[in-house]
């Protein structure tokens, strides 16, 4: 049983008796929080409490819906809305091409950028292969000048040796 502790007594949950009320507790609670509520005068108070709370919630009035008229709002603030853009988009084609996303400062920031974009990859992207073809030349210079390859009836070994020992092509 879910209870709180006020003093020494132990009182019911909100919840508790919410669900009592609505008759959600399990069967075999019911007995135990009605033993409860008929030795605890707060717990009491607390059930009549939300009792009269749910009856005033089902006394209030429900709204009365005009669906009708709600649904004649939305269609008329939609036509509203395709007509404005009807219109947008006639005195655009009016205004021609002059008007548009090229003249524009945006349009020609973007096409800007974009350039500046694509000039910025190709420098980069050429100085990385050319960086990279370098490094290999390097990396081949140091290995002729380290290995001698020979060649027997096993085939290519490589053989540290140095540039000045003899027998070095």
């Amino acid at each position: 049983m879910a209870s709180q502790m006020t003093g020494k007594q132990m009182h019911l949950d909100d919840e508790i008796v919410g669900l009592y009320l609505d008759g959600e507790l399990p069967v075999e609670r019911r007995p135990q929080i009605e033993a409860h509520l008929a030795s605890c005068e707060q717990c009491r108070k607390v059930l009549l409490d939300l009792k009269r709370l749910g009856e005033a919630v089902r006394a209030e009035a429900l709204p009365e819906w005009d669906v009708e008229a709600m649904v004649q709002g939305v269609t008329s603030g939609i036509t509203r809305r395709e007509r404005e853009s009807a219109a947008g988009r006639r005195a655009l084609a009016e205004r021609g091409a002059a008007c548009g996303f090229w003249s524009s400062l945006r349009g020609r920031i973007m096409v800007g950028a974009a350039a500046a974009v694509i000039a910025l990859v190709s420098v980069f992207g050429a100085m990385g292969y050319f960086y990279r073809k370098e490094m290999m030349a390097q990396e081949e210079a140091v290995i002729r000048s380290h290995y001698v390859v020979t060649s027997g009836q096993v085939g290519v070994v490589l053989v540290s040796a140095p540039a000045s020992s003899p027998g070095v092509r």
